[in-house]
């Protein structure tokens, strides 16, 4: 029985330590060499590698669409063999620290995923001396690249401002390149680059859609969203000018390839949230286009622009101009959308405080703001009456479009509420003996009290009509 015991578990630690060596002797080598002609590009295992990454989630369809890696913010093992399990390479985040990022380092160092070690992210903006940070970045690629000679370093700021290209320059020369996070200013990177002097190789390591600081704001101050649609078109416009043809880009992370609350649950999220279906949206058709030069078969919904929501009065939208409303008011909306192919779309709505005001910086967590529970009084068709609270306070009306196969467009519009307006009044008249009474109801139809209006009798199309006032 003890042989036997030890015959089992002498297999076991052999199985074990083959399943390590599969998971972690694997290792390809990444270079970056000049290209003919000018510029730079990334090798992999001796062939030309561009990068198209998201995230390590909904991989199937990362793939689908071209994706051909991962980019992660720490050393997350469950990431790293998701993407290798997929054969994709992975760009891992690691501490600016050197113990643990060499910890890491070692334990990784010979996967086959591994494409390059990134050394923080936007680090600078916490922090009050940038060229100590960049000399202590240095230092720890000079360490990892002792212990991994097989794959290149960078780190990641945000943005190009601030001297960060030149101060990088001067205290990180042992870094192969530098990965660049940029929204608004993303499309015309290139040029940016080249005028701060930077001649390395560089990569887009986060865009999207116009980033919240940079948004057109309410007249209260908040910033207003792109529609799903209009990021789609961005994402598109970003990768053709800012990425495409670049000859010192080594390639480009959308963010975010999955879906988090950042100011709204909407903003960044190529996916909606997990409790609207996770459905995809444009931006993923988008970079479908723009890895492949394909678009998918079926097209995704396409939202209008501008004015993709309308919101109004009962029984007036109006122009979609109006965004302030008397507490405890009902609002009708209306979106405009369409389907490419004419399939058939299911429409919903929520209600949300708004919270884009809030002062979290850098993508720090923030709190998943929950619609408001029987804030949708009816809808139909393209259109819903919406039960504001009665309360003075800030709100996004959300709307929701699906396709029956699967795909999703969404769009939003930020209102307020204010204690100083009254309430419309939706008003019917009847005929007294030579006068005319105005019964008043509010908009929850409770009636008022009636009083006698001034009158006269107006030839419509549709017939003769009373206007009081």
């Amino acid at each position: 029985m003890r042989q036997l015991l030890s015959t089992v578990l002498s297999l076991v630690l052999i199985v074990g330590g083959l399943l390590s060596y599969r998971l972690y002797a694997q290792a390809v080598p990444v270079t970056i060499r000049n290209k003919t002609g000018g510029g730079y590009e990334m090798v992999v295992g001796g062939q030309p590698f561009f990068i198209k990454a998201g995230m390590a989630s909904n991989i199937a369809l990362l793939k689908a669409i071209g994706g051909n890696s991962v980019r992660t913010y720490s050393p997350n093992e469950s990431q790293i063999l998701r993407a290798d399990s997929a054969g994709l390479k992975v760009i891992v985040g690691l501490p600016v620290n050197q113990t643990d990022a060499l910890n890491a380092v070692n334990k990784f160092k010979n996967n086959k995923a591994i494409l390059c070690w990134a050394i923080g992210n936007e680090e600078e903006t916490r922090t009050g001396d940038k060229a100590a940070l960049f000399r202590e970045i240095n230092t720890i690629s000079q360490a990892i690249k002792a212990a991994d000679p097989n794959h290149p370093t960078l780190t990641v700021v945000a943005e190009i401002g601030g001297n960060n290209l030149q101060l990088i320059a001067q205290h990180a020369p042992n870094l192969d390149f530098v990965g660049i996070n940029s929204y608004a200013g993303a499309a015309g990177l290139p040029g940016r680059i080249a005028a701060t002097g930077w001649t390395k190789p560089w990569a887009l390591t986060e865009y999207g859609p116009i980033g919240h600081w940079e948004a057109p704001k309410t007249p209260w101050g908040l910033p207003i969203e792109q529609t799903s649609t209009e990021k789609a078109a961005y994402y598109l416009d970003v990768h053709t000018r800012g990425v495409k043809g670049a000859p010192n880009c080594l390639g480009s992370v959308p963010f975010l390839w999955g879906q988090k609350q950042e100011k709204t649950h909407t903003w960044y999220g190529m996916f909606l949230h997990n409790n609207l279906g996770g459905n995809p949206v444009g931006s993923v058709e988008a970079m479908m286009y723009a890895w492949t030069g394909a678009y998918p078969a079926n097209r995704y919904p396409v939202l209008a622009s501008p004015n993709a929501i309308l919101a109004g009065d009962l029984g007036n939208i109006g122009t979609g101009s109006k965004r302030v409303f008397a507490l405890n008011q009902r609002i009708d909306v209306q979106v405009s959308v369409t389907d490419p192919e004419n399939r058939t779309l299911r429409i919903e709505w929520d209600l949300r405080k708004d919270v884009s005001g809030n002062p979290v910086q850098g993508g720090s967590w923030e709190e998943e703001i929950a619609p408001i529970a029987g804030a949708v009084v009816s809808k139909s068709g393209n259109t819903a009456r919406i039960q504001l609270p009665n309360v003075e306070e800030r709100y996004r009306v959300y709307v929701y479009v699906y396709d029956d196969a699967g795909q999703a467009a969404t769009a939003n519009i930020a209102i307020r509420t204010d204690p100083t307006l009254a309430l419309p009044l939706v008003q019917r008249g009847r005929m007294g003996q030579g006068s005319v009474e105005i019964l008043e109801k509010d908009v929850q139809g409770r009636e008022g009290v009636s009083r006698p209006y001034d009158m006269r009798f107006e030839k419509h199309s549709d017939g003769w009509k009373i206007k009081v006032k």
